[in-house]
């Protein structure tokens, strides 16, 4: 079995060993985790850091050769490393995006390929109402949902928002349909449920 590779990049002031557990629990569901170490992450290391995966999925000497899908790229992150992983999704070589309250959500008009997010209802940096409009001007299809009673620090620690994140990957990674229903349809799970207080979604989303 071959796994998918998801890059994580971390929000400003943060480090890596911040988001261990978070990270490790993804990582538990089946996917190659690469996160930079920087407390400042940029679009360039977060490429780098895929760039790294894939040269171990080539090299016929290491122990990770013939184990990583480099067809199955993700690029996902939080605040300033969500500004960093809109970034690396304007290479089409990436073909899913999850964001946690975003920086530079208006760039999201760059992603190649279909993205979903999570965002906080009292973001003080990152208002929901800017949020809504960046997501239906989205070339390719997009999902948003709003988590009630969120701000920016504590949204990327709710656990709707975790379960989310998880979902999203297996859907479009692993062809999970059971994290497919939480996303698509007018009766999705977080389309339905109350934790969530609005979500929108570009026309072209449920028909993935």
């Amino acid at each position: 079995m071959r796994h998918p590779v998801v890059v994580w990049g971390n929000g400003r002031t943060n480090t890596v060993d911040i988001w261990a557990r978070f990270l490790q629990r993804v990582a538990s569901y089946g996917f190659v985790v690469v996160a930079p170490e920087q407390d400042m992450v940029t679009t360039a290391h977060m490429d780098a850091a895929i760039d790294y995966a894939i040269r171990l999925a080539a090299d016929p000497n290491g122990t990770d050769c013939g184990k990583i899908d480099t067809t199955k790229l993700g690029s996902t992150g939080y605040s300033m490393g969500g500004g960093g992983a809109i970034g690396v999704a304007s290479n089409a070589r990436i073909t899913a995006t999850f964001l946690f309250a975003a920086l530079g959500i208006n760039n999201s008009k760059n992603i190649k390929a279909p993205w979903a997010g999570t965002f906080a209802e009292t973001d003080e940096f990152f208002a929901w109402s800017t949020i809504k409009p960046a997501v239906m001007a989205s070339p390719q299809p997009a999902f948003a949902g709003m988590l009630t009673g969120t701000t920016h620090n504590t949204l990327p620690g709710n656990a709707k928002s975790s379960e989310a994140y998880i979902a999203f990957l297996r859907w479009r990674f692993m062809g999970d349909p059971a994290a497919k229903a939480i996303f698509v349809g007018p009766s999705c799970q977080i389309c339905t449920d109350t934790a969530f207080g609005e979500v929108v979604k570009t026309t072209t989303w449920d028909s993935l």
